[in-house]
């Protein structure tokens, strides 16, 4: 549940996968549009309820999700303004066990 409808998105093409998450909870959906991705890009906010549903993803969740679906590498984005975007990267990258960057704005990754 979120103020607005958000959606994850997955794109193959040519043998590769991108898998983005937009704001989420966890989700068995989520794992599965992760799967087998080359990269992962993935909120990592606070832990933030609405209703009792989760709906942001911590950046432990994000590299939880990113290890259990076996993604190549994760990039973490979008996070809350209670975390600076260096910490929310080592926590997930923590949870995760694999690479794991902080996406900044103009940088360019190719899949």
């Amino acid at each position: 549940m979120h103020d607005v409808e958000a959606y994850g998105v997955r794109i193959e093409s040519g043998g590769r996968v991108l898998a983005y998450s937009g704001d989420s909870g966890p989700c068995p959906a989520l794992t599965e549009l992760a799967r087998d991705a080359d990269l992962f890009l993935c909120e990592a906010d606070i832990d933030a309820h609405r209703d009792g549903e989760q709906v942001h993803l911590t950046p432990e969740d994000a590299g939880t999700v990113a290890r259990r679906a076996g993604v190549r590498e994760l990039v973490v984005t979008h996070v809350g303004p209670t975390l600076t975007p260096e910490a929310a990267t080592v926590r997930a990258a923590e949870a995760f066990g694999g690479p794991t960057a902080t996406a900044r704005e103009g940088h360019v990754l190719r899949v």
